[in-house]
């Protein structure tokens, strides 16, 4: 039997894309959060409790930074754990993303939609076909 070919969707590339430029944005985000000074991000109308742990939650966001990167190498190259790392990966952040939401940071709104949606193209059919080659 002759290996079947998997063309990689459009919008698998163009995800991939997005989650490059979201990965780096949370990579740098996290890396200046970190860097700041408490009294400064007090100073700047940020939540007490949350500026005294503002070095903590910039580790936090470059770690899923690196996993978003990882997560758009495994969408370019159709690596089949990268499904599975997806889907836990976006759960992760859309969890995280109605956290903020519902403590009132709701610009995340945007975050838990994009998170839905990726997570909803994951399962599509050609979609899994091309990751995981069966189904």
């Amino acid at each position: 039997m002759s290996e079947k070919s998997h063309q990689r969707p459009l919008l698998i590339t163009i995800l991939g894309a997005v989650i490059v430029l979201l990965g780096l944005f949370l990579i740098i985000g996290g890396a200046a959060l970190h860097g700041t000074d408490v009294s400064t991000l007090i100073d700047q109308g940020l939540d007490p409790d949350i500026a005294n742990n503002a070095g903590a939650i910039g580790i936090v966001l470059m770690v899923f930074g690196i996993l978003y990167l990882i997560v758009a190498a495994g969408f370019f190259q159709g690596w089949s754990f990268i499904w599975y790392l997806g889907i836990v990966v976006m759960a992760i952040g859309l969890v995280s993303n109605l956290y903020y939401t519902a403590t009132g940071m709701y610009t995340n709104i945007i975050a838990v939609i994009i998170d839905l949606i990726i997570i909803y193209y994951l399962f599509r059919p050609n979609v899994k076909e091309y990751f995981l080659g069966h189904e």
